[in-house]
């Protein structure tokens, strides 16, 4: 395992408003592969660690690539809960003529635990009569009812894309998570989330647009940066009733964690192929979790088959 060392300090505590201290991340001089991503809050903890960085090929003589891992823990005190989360990690290269790209990130598309089953039912009925009429009176139809039943489906969930963000060209910059929590139970988001992407490196050749390889320590370092913005909602009457409105933590972004070609960050979990990295099946790599524990997290790293593919 190698590690650039500790955080040099934590900055800048924003206006309390119930939900505690918030911190920014920085590097150290000269720092690569930052091991602690995001650290911030109190009664609402988010808390992000980079897991594994190997450097290799995506496939035996083929481009420059790297697999990223990082854990996710989002933590609310007692009573309380996150109704969502959106994770972003956004790629750029320090120099203008190397691309760096998602190419492969795992959870991808809709992924579950905790489904439930809700019955809804509604039902209508109503007494139509016609006015009196001369020499008869009131007339009744008797009572019309009308009822439906409908059995809704809800899960704890994970959506992954990887997307364009800051251009409209060229290979995608961009993975994103979405987490919401199950509607009909209310009992927050997952507590932990294992995510893994898988970057390309290569030299965009300006005279005919194509794209140039790099060995795997050549070229110069990169960058991801990574926000994590959580949904509470805002109780009143104690904690019995829920309102619409949802509150946002703005916060400074961390400073971008910085990669170099070639230096890994190696945790022993993992055996990478380092010649085949979009080769890996990174579902046997993520991992969800809807309890803070030990046994619990291990449980779904040990068995991703366990969780539910939702398919559009």
């Amino acid at each position: 395992m190698s590690s650039d060392g500790a955080l040099d300090g934590f900055a800048l505590e924003l206006e309390g408003d119930g939900t505690g201290g918030f911190y920014r991340v920085r590097n150290r001089k000269d720092q690569i592969n930052r091991s602690a991503i995001i650290n911030r809050g109190e009664k609402f903890s988010v808390i992000a660690d980079l897991v594994e960085v190997v450097h290799g090929t995506l496939k035996p003589g083929g481009d420059a690539g790297a697999i990223i891992v990082a854990d996710f823990q989002f933590i609310p005190k007692r009573g309380r809960r996150y109704k969502g989360a959106i994770i972003n990690f956004q790629f750029e290269s320090d120099d203008p003529s190397v691309e760096v790209s998602v190419e492969k990130i795992a959870p991808l598309s809709r992924w579950a635990l905790n489904p439930t089953t809700r019955n809804d039912k509604f039902s209508l009925s109503f007494k139509p009569s016609i006015e009196a009429i001369p020499g008869v009176g009131n007339v009744s139809l008797g009572e019309l009812s009308s009822s439906q039943k409908q059995d809704k489906l809800f899960h704890t969930e994970v959506e992954g894309s990887m997307r364009l963000e800051t251009r409209d060209e060229g290979g995608k910059d961009t993975a994103q998570w979405v987490l919401g929590e199950n509607e009909a139970q209310k009992t927050g988001i997952a507590r932990a989330l294992r995510v893994a992407i898988v970057v390309k490196r290569a030299i965009l050749n300006a005279s005919d647009g194509e794209m140039i390889k790099l060995s795997i320590d050549e070229g110069p370092t990169f960058r991801v940066t990574v926000e994590a913005v959580a949904e509470v909602p805002i109780m009143s009457l104690g904690w019995a009733e829920e309102k619409f409105e949802i509150l946002r933590k703005k916060v400074p972004v961390d400073d971008a964690v910085v990669f170099k070609p070639g230096k890994n960050l190696e945790s022993g979990l993992f055996d990478f192929s380092k010649t085949a990295l979009l080769a890996e099946d990174l579902k046997k790599v993520m991992a969800m979790s809807l309890y803070q524990s030990f046994e619990g997290l291990a449980e779904h790293k040990e068995a991703p088959e366990g969780h539910e593919h939702l398919k559009e």
